[in-house]
């Protein structure tokens, strides 16, 4: 039986989450080349339901209530199964039913599909979408993210802008950086010169390699310098970097960098 809801967990910059499984694991638009949860078993771009509503909104109270008395935090309720959760096409009717439950709900996407405007209509429930954002040229997409073939990138990007224009709460992008793969000082500027459009409440950057199975460590020094150069061409957004060191944080201007 597949466990729907878990936690609560500490979910970075969140805080402490439940994570809602609204997507059975490998059930993905993408299969990114760092993927640590098992990799996609099938890409996919047509939304349908994978569990009856009622299920995983029964299965987030069961979780909440059973979490409630060892947390005195109130957590997020954070749809990141180990798909993409928009491949759901119930999640707008799970936010708005785990309302009653009155928990801040969070997303995390890769944002493949976000260039549909009923997906976006649909996030507009959440109080905090989180995004991917590891390129903004094409062969660089297609080789770190592994989309599938009905995908555009021109299109991805344009829903990122698209849910930056109409969404009013918090919108995070989340970026992993894999040398070698999305790490020259053209691709580093041209995704800060899209940050800096953008302008997200703040960029996650990872520095990561490819996942193990993919013959390569996790983390490695040129990861984490690309992601300090990342952070010297973003303005007036507040970054924040995960490299598994000491903790790191300076502002200059308006711009903040954290980990």
């Amino acid at each position: 039986m597949d466990v729907i809801a878990a936690g609560p967990v500490a979910l970075g910059t969140a805080g402490p989450s439940i994570l809602i499984r609204n997507v059975p694991a490998g059930q993905c638009s993408y299969a990114c080349v760092y993927c640590c949860l098992g990799g996609t078993e099938r890409l996919r771009t047509r939304r349908r339901p994978f569990y009856p509503t009622a299920e995983v909104v029964a299965a987030v109270r069961e979780r909440v209530e059973q979490g409630a008395p060892a947390r005195p935090v109130l957590p997020y309720l954070t749809f990141l199964p180990g798909g993409e959760p928009t491949l759901d096409c119930h999640i707008g009717i799970e936010m708005r039913r785990l309302g009653s439950l009155r928990l801040p709900v969070a997303v995390v996407t890769n944002a493949s599909l976000l260039w549909r405007p009923e997906v976006r209509s649909e996030l507009l429930e959440a109080e905090r979408i989180t995004v991917k954002l590891d390129a903004v040229d094409t062969d660089t997409w297609r080789r770190l993210n592994r989309p599938a073939r009905q995908l555009r990138l021109k299109r991805v990007l344009e829903g990122i802008e698209a849910l930056r224009e109409e969404y009013r709460g918090r919108i995070y992008t989340r970026t992993a950086i894999i040398p070698g793969l999305n790490d020259s000082e053209q691709q580093l500027r041209s995704l800060a010169a899209f940050l800096n459009a953008v302008l997200p409440t703040a960029a996650l950057v990872v520095g990561r390699g490819p996942r193990p199975a993919d013959g390569a460590s996790n983390r490695s020094a040129p990861a984490r310098t690309a992601q300090l150069r990342l952070a010297r061409f973003v303005t007036g957004i507040a970054v924040v970097l995960d490299h598994g060191g000491p903790a790191l944080a300076h502002a200059r201007g308006h711009q903040g960098v954290a980990s």
